[in-house]
């Protein structure tokens, strides 16, 4: 008879859980396998009570989650691992045990966090791009790639243009280096300007004379090295930037580097 009856209320727990049921622990809360919303055709409890309100159509599950504090847990059916239910963005607590439940029901555009950042190994370190108006200064900036002109003068004394004029750009001259090779007893030199036109017209000057000094036959080489964190001299807008040399026989090599922007 005991076998009876108890077959008797297995089958008619399989009758009331059919396939489309909602199984939830106890009548009033939300399984963790649905959302709010799910539909199923009815709702009972693991112990195969139907819920009261489930009346075999379908219809939508709306539990009321428990609020935030509420001490919660889950089982892998031995063991109880405990939590707490925390809105989203609330900051948990020292004293929250390890698992925290986030409440489905509450809606939040964002999730409030905290990112340390700082210097550390660049496999550990958040990846930031900076922006190129970050920099007063472009020489500065290490987005910006540098530019190169070679300093080959051995013609006669005169002007000649380096970087030319482009647009309304300024030319930022980032660091020059180069030597003069005296080669009488007038002093062979080199000076920077900036001007209009392809040989800078109406020149400004931008550095003093290099090499003005030499005056000596087989004098010594001149080497100048000028370059730091910065620019060292710029253009106007509108301008380019020329190199003023004077004496007999012209021999000074080198280079300069530049943004033009």
């Amino acid at each position: 008879m005991r076998m009876f009856l108890a077959a008797l209320a297995f089958f008619g727990l399989l009758t009331l859980a059919n396939a489309d049921s909602l199984v939830v622990q106890t009548c009033g809360t939300l399984p963790k396998a649905y959302a709010v919303g799910s539909t199923r055709l009815d709702t009972i409890d693991v112990n195969g009570n139907k819920c009261s309100g489930s009346s075999g159509a379908s219809s939508s599950f709306s539990a009321v989650f428990p609020a935030t504090g509420t001490a919660v847990g889950f089982t892998d059916g031995t063991n109880m691992v405990p939590g707490k239910v925390r809105t989203p963005g609330s900051s948990a607590a020292v004293s929250d045990p390890a698992v925290v439940v986030v409440d489905p029901n509450v809606q939040a555009a964002v999730v409030n966090a905290t990112i340390a950042l700082g210097q550390t190994t660049k496999s550990a370190s958040v990846p930031v791009t900076i922006a190129s108006d970050q920099y007063v200064d472009p020489c500065q900036s290490p987005n910006i790639a540098k530019s190169s002109v070679p300093i080959n003068l051995t013609a006669a004394a005169g002007t000649t243009s380096l970087v030319a004029v482009s647009g309304a750009t300024v030319v930022y001259v980032c660091g020059i280096s180069f030597t003069i090779a005296p080669s009488a007893t007038t002093a062979d030199s080199i000076l920077f300007e900036y001007g209009t036109g392809a040989a800078c017209t109406g020149p400004v000057a931008l550095t003093g004379t290099f090499g003005s000094g030499d005056v000596t036959t087989a004098a010594p080489l001149v080497t100048v090295n000028y370059g730091g964190a910065g620019t060292i001299f710029k253009s106007a807008a509108s301008n380019g930037v020329c190199a003023l040399t004077a004496g007999n026989t012209i021999n000074i090599q080198g280079v300069m580097t530049y943004v033009q922007q």
